[in-house]
């Protein structure tokens, strides 16, 4: 359980502006998230905002092993807040299946040299399957930073709902990434995956890598 208390009003609000009040760009919004005990009260001497809210937090899994989510800063009351997109952080070593929620990011990085290929399995939340928010037509595109800095090239792939994506998925240039056992030096593969749903548990999904490196 987590708490977020009195937080600073950096600027002031006016009905000409639009301003958000946000607790983390991972948990804003996130899929998971339970918002408890929620109260909220303005101090005009201090010029501060007291948030109370209990949050019950959903955790991401590499190999099974729980992601411990990170502290509650507050963010800034600016409007460039609603320009930022959020990389979801995901720190170690990574192989075998990795668990994605769909809340809390569209763009995923690996930071941790990966030791082995990987599958990422898509989920609205551990108890939420991703079939049960997507209506037949409707799209969701996510990118995977992966870091190779091992001298292996690992690949990567797409699981929805723990169903393996790899007769549902097409490539960029109708060529599948392959496996390379040299690498140089170290470089970021990224992966994109546009999930189209056409019916119930069924995807037909636009894949690419592109290699990223200093040159």
């Amino acid at each position: 359980m987590l708490s977020v208390t009195t937080l600073p009003i950096l600027q002031a609000v006016n009905e000409k502006n639009e301003f958000y009040f946000g607790l983390q760009p991972g948990l804003s919004g996130r899929a998971g998230v339970e918002y408890v005990n929620r109260s909220i009260s303005f101090n005009p001497a201090s010029n501060t905002i007291t948030i109370g809210v209990t949050l019950n937090l959903a955790r991401n899994t590499v190999n099974g092993v729980a992601i411990a989510e990170s502290s509650l800063p507050s963010t800034k009351l600016l409007p460039v807040s609603r320009l930022l997109e959020n990389a979801y952080l995901i720190p170690g070593s990574a192989n075998g299946n990795v668990s994605i929620y769909v809340g809390d990011s569209s763009v995923y990085y690996l930071t941790g040299n990966t030791s082995g290929n990987v599958t990422f399995d898509l989920r609205v939340s551990p108890q939420v399957p991703l079939d049960s928010l997507m209506g037949n037509g409707q799209s969701l595109t996510t990118a995977f930073i992966v870091t190779q800095g091992g001298g292996i090239q690992y690949l990567a792939n797409l699981s929805i709902d723990g169903v393996y994506q790899a007769n549902s998925t097409r490539w960029s240039g109708n060529s599948r990434p392959t496996y390379s056992a040299s690498l140089t030096s170290q470089q970021l593969d990224v992966y994109t995956f546009t999930t189209i749903k056409t019916g119930a548990n069924t995807y037909s999904i636009l894949g690419s890598r592109t290699s990223y490196g200093f040159g």
